[in-house]
């Protein structure tokens, strides 16, 4: 079954993105900028802090019992949680808002891909602007590098194509909010 993003969260996460300041972000290979590299007890630390701004996590459920992919979604859908799978979906958003506006959106891309490969699929937030806000704010702390970046892989360049054969037509010109994932 295709995973349909509710569009009020969606919202509410490209919203505190918009927010953030992103230009004291340098990405970086990592072998090239060791400078730039936080140690790995700072980024346990700024890890532990997001993970303190979950409601649910996997790695609490020997805590609290097993909730069901089944309640996590239905959850999702009526708006109490946004899982960190977002930040997977929000980075692809971002290489195609990319390739159909022509501006630079590598930061935002990056930063939510550095999010979900630092938290994979585990974590489970309050979908408010402030908190989703604040796991952002934090993932400027981890190493942002090149090597999480969205993975371009033969579908999603033809995707970027096929934006830019529609574009040629003369439809969707400035008009990139559609290019949801």
């Amino acid at each position: 079954m295709k995973y349909i993003e509710n569009q009020n969260i969606w919202k509410t996460c490209v919203d505190a993105l918009n927010k953030l300041d992103l230009s004291n972000i340098q990405v970086c290979h990592e072998s090239c900028c060791q400078s730039n590299i936080i140690s790995k007890d700072d980024e346990k630390k700024v890890l532990a802090e997001i993970s303190a701004l979950a409601t649910y996590s996997y790695e609490g459920d020997i805590e609290t019992g097993k909730i069901s992919q089944m309640k996590l979604f239905q959850m999702e859908q009526n708006e109490q949680i946004v899982g960190s799978h977002i930040f997977s979906r929000m980075a692809t958003h971002y290489y195609l808002q990319e390739k159909a506006s022509g501006k630079d959106y590598s930061k935002e891309r990056i930063l939510c891909a550095t999010l979900h490969a630092c938290l994979g699929n585990c974590y489970y937030f309050l979908p408010k602007e402030d908190v989703v806000g604040r796991v952002f704010e934090l993932g400027k702390k981890l190493r942002i590098i090149q090597e999480f970046d969205f993975v371009h892989d033969g579908y999603w360049e033809e995707i970027a194509q096929a934006i830019g054969i529609i574009q040629s037509y003369g439809l969707g010109q400035g008009k990139t909010e559609w290019v949801r994932m």
